[in-house]
């Protein structure tokens, strides 16, 4: 039995994806995930020290979705290619 596509809407662009399993903390598409990460990583040198905590625990959170992502893409995913 093939597994069950969960459809997903993405928090910050609000664009639905599709995942292989269901998630309750995947509410991210992978492209504002990468945008996030970016972002942060930008402002991680440039923030004033006082600010830098909050910034890091950001980022944290992000970077923990994206090896979720990547978990679910190595354990679930199964590319099918059209000839």
């Amino acid at each position: 039995m093939e597994p069950q596509e969960h459809k997903m809407t993405c928090k910050i662009c609000g664009k639905e994806f599709f995942l292989k399993t269901e998630s309750k903390t995947m509410d991210t598409c992978d492209s504002c995930i990468s945008e996030k990460i970016k972002q942060l990583e930008k402002e991680l040198t440039t923030i004033p020290v006082e600010n830098i905590r909050e910034k890091i625990s950001e980022y944290i959170k992000f970077r923990d979705y994206l090896n979720e992502l990547e978990f679910l893409l190595n354990n679930f995913y199964q590319p099918t290619f059209e000839m």
